[in-house]
């Protein structure tokens, strides 16, 4: 059966734009398709949805027969993928999660490893985490052919293999075609396409602008942009000398070797004349051979704006430049803000105080969704902490029921007390989502520079907080690729006994941890590099400086002081 992708449209939460439009092919038993495009087309986002990842929102993934056949996906950083402490066990995790007795996950497991080329018995006992960059593509390959799939969905499934292993990896594709597996493939690489798709499919912002058989893709492209691998190249430079070769069938060195061979001694040694007009303009177009990982640019793609139907439009703030505060005058004027917060409690005191956030909000081209996002948490914090004082704080009684009680002034309170805790929410994701983490750190490296006068280190502790910050972020995008990849290999987080689910949890740190220690190594080699030495002090590519918004934001923060005084 054939899977069918139908006017399949996607977006991302809180995106503006789609990232797929309208995606329509289809993927047969025994063929390998080849996805290529620039970066940020859309094809990670394609492959997750076809994998079960993400889920559709407009358009349809159906199949041609009544079942569903199993995909499975291969991601680019297989790193990832690993968490067992053998690779046996890691790719038994599979089957053993489908329900695979022990000795079927062995027979399995076995004929896997066996498939890519990787010995069970010298390979099985070893720790994933130890192998080079060829066996880990090929044992993430194994891993995910254990889950016995019907179609492949491979990300760049040979980066970073050297010549030998690219050529493994092609023979394995094509066996694995020939065995009936559908196969897509997605690669920046012409020469890898070339060398295994039967078809193509070029994808630009979000949507399929060619496709068709490959041969006859890249040969449409080669006429408006030159030869598109070396060995394509090379046979256009000896047709463009009157050479009887033929770029079109081309696919590899090997083919192009082969026709170089089947020249005769004749052809070589006595050359026809390449003096026309026509030859001698197609050598020059060869001599500026397009690159072998083109940024394609279709006619009219890069005009080609982010369009929706009427009923699906996305609203999208107003492109008008946002005031960049000074970081220092943004930390004050939060800081006094959050000061009259919660010293302020008349009515006048209030209304100075939203008026002056409604400013700042904009002028400061604020989003409330950008401001709400993420901070549910801490509503429900804030709903919770409402919910006591109204129960707890004596006074005149509201209402009753058995010891249950709410009274006037509880009530009054802790309205008041809610609406403070939201406004200092808001003040401070607008203080964060208009200066980055970098700024922050630099105006309080600023405000504590004084301290470095008793010789404490102030720029060691500033820069310490940089690096925990931005592992942050860092942590939470590796947690997510190592929970995808584990979902691709049949893992459910959200079924099961708790047990289960702890373990579950708790297998995702092997993988974090080993990541972990490699970023880790790789910022020591960093600082190493760039001579980095305690106590010296470092410079900064844009030095900290005061504009006009900044001396206004200060007036309104002096305002704000003496209001805060008077009370």
């Amino acid at each position: 059966m054939s899977i069918q992708v139908s006017c399949l449209n996607y977006s991302y939460p809180r995106a503006d734009e789609w990232v797929l439009r309208d995606i329509s092919f289809a993927l047969h038993p025994g063929e390998i398709l080849g996805l290529t495009g620039p970066s940020g087309a859309g094809k990670s986002t394609l492959l997750h949805l076809m994998a079960g990842l993400l889920q559709t929102q407009y358009g349809q993934i159906s199949f041609t027969q009544a079942g569903e056949p199993r995909t499975a996906l291969v991601v680019q950083q297989v790193e990832k993928q690993f968490f067992e402490r053998t690779l046996y066990a890691d790719i038994a995790f599979g089957p053993l999660n489908q329900g695979r007795s022990a000795a079927q996950a062995r027979d399995i497991v076995e004929e896997a490893m066996n498939t890519v080329g990787l010995d069970p018995v010298v390979y099985g006992p070893r720790s994933p985490f130890t192998l080079s960059s060829g066996e880990k593509r090929r044992a993430a390959l194994a891993g995910i052919l254990a889950l016995e799939p019907d179609y492949l969905l491979c990300d760049e499934i040979m980066a970073g293999l050297d010549d030998a292993g690219r050529e493994q990896m092609r023979l394995l594709l094509r066996r694995l075609a020939a065995e009936g597996k559908g196969i897509l493939m997605v690669s920046h690489r012409m020469d890898e396409i070339l060398a295994v798709c039967n078809r193509l499919m070029i994808m630009e912002q979000g949507r399929i602008t060619i496709s068709g058989d490959t041969l006859s893709v890249i040969s449409a492209l080669e006429r408006e942009w030159g030869a598109l691998t070396p060995s394509r190249e090379v046979l256009y430079r000896l047709q463009a000398l009157q050479f009887p070769v033929d770029p079109y069938p081309c696919r590899d060195p090997r083919d192009a070797a082969r026709q170089i061979q089947q020249l005769s001694w004749q052809q070589v040694f006595f050359p026809p004349s390449a003096a026309n007009k026509e030859m001698q303009a197609a050598r020059q177009s060869a001599e500026h051979a397009y690159s072998p990982e083109p940024v394609l640019q279709t006619e009219g793609a890069h005009k080609q704006a982010a369009r929706r139907e009427p009923d699906q439009q996305v609203s999208v703030r107003s492109k008008k430049k946002a005031i960049a505060l000074d970081p220092r005058s943004r930390m004050i004027f939060t800081l006094l803000l959050a000061v009259l917060i919660f010293q302020g409690s008349s009515r006048a005191e209030l209304a100075v105080l939203v008026a002056i956030m409604a400013f700042d909000f904009y002028f400061s081209r604020h989003s409330l969704q950008q401001l709400l996002h993420g901070t549910g948490g801490l509503f429900a914090l804030i709903l919770f902490t409402v919910l006591l004082q109204i129960f707890l704080l004596p006074g005149e009684t509201l209402w009753q029921w058995g010891p249950v009680q709410i009274s006037r002034q509880g009530l009054y309170q802790s309205l008041l007390l809610g609406l403070k805790l939201t406004l200092l929410i808001i003040i401070m994701q607008m203080m964060i989502t208009s200066t980055t983490i970098t700024e922050l750190l630099r105006g309080l490296e600023w405000f504590l520079q004084p301290l470095s006068r008793l010789k404490l280190p102030v720029e060691e502790l500033v820069l310490t907080m940089t690096i925990s910050l931005r592992f942050i972020p860092i942590l939470n995008r590796e947690m997510e690729a190592i929970r995808t990849a584990q979902v691709a290999r049949g893992a459910n987080f959200g079924q099961g006994p708790i047990s289960k689910r702890l373990r579950m949890q708790l297998s995702l740190l092997v993988p974090l941890f080993f990541h972990t220690i490699q970023r880790a190594e790789q910022l020591a080699v960093a600082m190493d590099s760039r001579a980095y030495v305690p106590g010296i002090q470092r410079t900064h590519l844009q030095p900290l400086r005061l504009a006009s918004w900044d001396y206004l934001y200060l007036m309104l923060a002096l305002l704000l002081a003496v209001l805060i005084w008077s009370l």
